[in-house]
């Protein structure tokens, strides 16, 4: 805080890049019973650049059965020749892949939209360059955020067990590494090294009955991508080591095809080893119509079980910055299926009107 108000002094004089978007939505559940959920949000992001310097403060605010305000991210930049540095409430994205990234450890998941944005964390993360198109990369976060503070009871319905907290010590903080090539042959490859904690809790059964606690783990991941064409490749593994418990990886390939019409055709392929292996197909597909509207496909089949769901979505322009998005979430049976259990209700149609400023 005390950065965040040193900076700002000195910037007083300099105008703050103000943006941001509201938005209105309401969902309808097309199962028994019929549900709606109305709901709006706001998106507020403040950015100035002081020289060498520069922060970021984003707000997130959300009104549905009453109103709730949040700090999203809030970070200061230093630039220099050869690194940068990022202290603060922050996002970083490793990996290759579409949406499914085994390596992307660092955040944890938003249990609420698994296919959305992660949750922010406090960080500090430093970015080293080595010539043009080398990276060395380091992310140290002192104080473990897990995805979720309860889970359900596995035997009483209606029940939640409450996990055991992992305490704010230096020996808990988690530390990453990553070293980034780009453009080697035409390959952009990266290596990554995670120490830390599982995200999820892992339940065991005791004397006193189920019991919930998060894990310590280390991943060791790599992440290729590249160009043929007007086809993109991609593959991205993780292998991970619990302590006290086997070791998994997860495995994601896959590439997309863009046609000079503007359809861009998507396939993937994701797996994860273990007990409860899971493997699904992911297949998408996007199309620009008019002048500024665009239709979205998005569609997800288990290999293991045989679910599927599919997602249709259409965003019409209807001024500048401002949007009109439909479209329909569709599950043949239960999310968990499909590794989704936050998703709620299995099958359901949204809208939203989205203005930015």
């Amino acid at each position: 805080m005390l950065l965040f108000l040193g900076l700002s002094a000195a910037a007083m004089a300099a105008p703050i890049d103000v943006s941001g978007s509201l938005s209105a939505g309401l969902a309808v559940g097309l199962e028994e019973s019929y549900y709606l959920n109305p709901g709006s949000e706001l998106e507020l992001n403040l950015d100035h650049q002081l020289g060498d310097s520069a922060f970021h403060v984003g707000i997130r605010g959300n009104y549905n059965d009453g109103f709730k305000i949040e700090l999203d991210e809030a970070y200061l930049d230093y630039y220099a020749e050869q690194f940068e540095i990022r202290l603060g409430k922050q996002r970083l994205s490793w990996g290759t892949a579409l949406q499914i990234n085994p390596t992307d450890v660092i955040n944890p998941v938003d249990i609420e939209d698994p296919l959305g944005d992660k949750q922010a964390l406090y960080a500090a993360a430093v970015d080293y360059y080595l010539g043009y198109n080398t990276k060395l990369s380091a992310v140290w976060v002192p104080i473990f955020k897990p995805a979720l503070e309860k889970i359900p009871h596995p035997l009483v319905p209606g029940q939640v067990i409450t996990p055991e907290k992992v305490e704010p010590k230096l020996e808990n903080s988690e530390l990453g590494i990553r070293a980034s090539f780009m453009g080697v042959n035409g390959w952009d490859f990266s290596a990554s090294y995670f120490r830390g904690w599982e995200d999820f809790p892992t339940v065991k059964f005791g004397p006193t009955g189920p019991q919930a606690s998060f894990r310590k783990t280390q991943m060791f991941g790599l992440d290729v991508a590249t160009t043929v064409g007007d086809m993109g490749f991609w593959a991205e593994g993780a292998y991970f080591l619990p302590e006290d418990a086997d070791s998994y990886y997860q495995l994601v390939v896959g590439g997309d095809y863009g046609f000079q019409n503007g359809l861009v055709l998507i396939g993937q392929y994701y797996h994860r080893s273990g007990d409860g292996s899971v493997n699904n197909v992911i297949l998408a597909a996007e199309y620009p119509f008019g002048l500024m509207h665009s239709a979205k496909l998005g569609a997800m089949y288990s290999l293991d079980s045989n679910e599927y769901m599919i997602s249709p979505e259409v965003t019409f322009s209807l001024a500048d910055s401002t949007s009109l998005v439909a479209g329909v979430q569709y599950f043949s049976s239960s999310p968990n299926d499909l590794g989704m259990p936050a998703m709620g209700q299995n099958r359901s149609m949204y809208a939203k009107l989205r203005i930015g400023f």
